[in-house]
């Protein structure tokens, strides 16, 4: 009471001091914080400018290998690791940044167009016979209208030729 303190703040010092001897420290020691080295701005600026062009970069979620996934702001927020860009975007603040991505952006119909291309070739390299109804299983499309039946057999008669 005399310390005007909390017990943990004068058993923390206490250690950090050296005034408990070994066989009387706490055994649950207190967060004790490290001191750490100050980045500069220029690493800072660097950083931050890596990012957000990552987060502008979707030609790399495009070209990924593998199945392809769909180009939307929430990707390019987890590409980038930035969190939130659709509230950042929304600010009105970044009018460049919000161009690059609207440029980038993939509607729904155009991801789907880009899957059924990947299930086409992949479904070539694996030598197996190719039918609409397999390559919209394949990719996972669910097409209960049958709209993207005449792009299927398209892309399927473009790639006999």
């Amino acid at each position: 009471m005399a310390l005007k303190c909390d017990t943990r703040t004068v058993v923390k010092l206490g250690i950090e001091l050296g005034f408990f001897p070994p066989e009387q420290v706490p055994k649950a020691r207190p967060y004790i914080t490290q001191t750490r080295t100050e980045t500069g701005f220029d690493e800072k600026r660097e950083h931050y400018r890596k990012r957000w062009l990552d987060a502008i970069a979707a030609k790399h979620i495009r070209c990924s290998p593998g199945k392809p996934k769909r180009v939307s702001v929430m990707a390019l927020s987890k590409y980038s690791g930035i969190p939130k860009l659709h509230r950042v975007l929304a600010s009105g603040r970044l009018p460049k940044t919000q161009a690059a991505v609207d440029a980038s952006y993939e509607t729904l119909v155009q991801w789907q167009q880009r899957k059924i291309r990947w299930a086409i070739s992949h479904m070539r390299e694996n030598g197996e016979a190719i039918t609409v109804y397999k390559v919209r299983y394949f990719a996972a499309i669910a097409d209960t209208r049958r709209k993207l039946d005449e792009f299927i057999s398209e892309c399927i008669l473009r790639e006999i030729v």
